[in-house]
C-alpha cells in the first residue's frame, strides 16, 4: 500500500477540544470530495502514539501528523521526535504561538517537521491549502520512491541477464 493513493491517514492532535472540533468541522468538509483520507481528530498525546504504532504495525499508511506544540502532558516537537522513529515517512505540521517560534525553527533544522502553522488559526482555507499541498508532497515522493525502486530492480535483473548471456 505504500506509495499508492488509497486510502491514508491525517492524524491531527490538539488538547484544546474547541479548537480540535473546529478543526474536524472544517478539515472534515473541505476534504470530503477527497475519499482516500481517513481524518483522525485526538486530543492525548500518548493516544495518538499508540494509534501510529498501532497503523504502522497493520501496513497503514500515515500521510500526515499536524500537532499542538503547546500541551500539558507532551510538547508537540516531543511527540513530532517520538512518531518519526515510529512512522518516518510522515508529513510532519506544527501548530504553535508566537512563543513557540524557537522550537519549531529547532525541529526543522533538526528535520523533525516539514511545516509550521501558527496559532490562532485565523484562515482554514489557507489551511486546508497547505495540508493539501503537503499530502501531494507526501504522495509525490512515495511514488518517486518507487518508481526508483522499480528501476533498480530493472537494473539488477538487466546485469543478471547480460552475466547469463557471457
Amino acid at each position: 500500500m505504500y506509495g499508492s493513493q488509497s486510502e491514508s491517514f491525517v492524524i491531527c492532535l490538539d488538547d484544546d477540544r474547541d479548537f480540535l472540533n473546529s478543526l474536524q468541522m472544517s478539515l472534515t468538509s473541505k476534504f470530503q470530495d477527497t475519499p482516500v483520507y481517513n481524518l483522525l481528530f485526538l486530543d492525548n498525546p500518548f493516544e495518538t502514539l499508540e494509534l501510529i504504532q498501532e497503523l504502522v504495525e497493520n501496513e497503514e499508511e500515515i500521510a500526515l501528523l499536524m500537532t499542538d506544540q503547546m500541551m500539558p502532558d507532551m510538547k508537540g516537537i516531543d511527540l513530532l521526535k517520538k512518531s518519526k522513529s515510529i512512522s518516518p515517512g510522515t508529513m510532519r505540521v506544527l501548530l504553535t504561538g508566537h512563543a513557540g517560534m524557537d522550537s519549531a525553527i529547532v525541529a526543522i533544522n533538526e528535520k523533525v517537521l516539514d511545516k509550521y502553522l501558527t496559532k490562532p488559526v485565523y484562515d482554514f482555507e489557507d489551511l486546508v491549502f497547505t495540508l493539501k499541498r503537503l499530502l501531494n508532497e507526501f504522495h509525490l515522493k512515495n511514488t518517486v520512491d518507487a518508481q526508483q525502486r522499480v528501476i533498480l530492480e530493472l537494473y539488477q535483473f538487466s546485469n543478471a541477464l547480460n552475466c547469463l548471456g557471457n
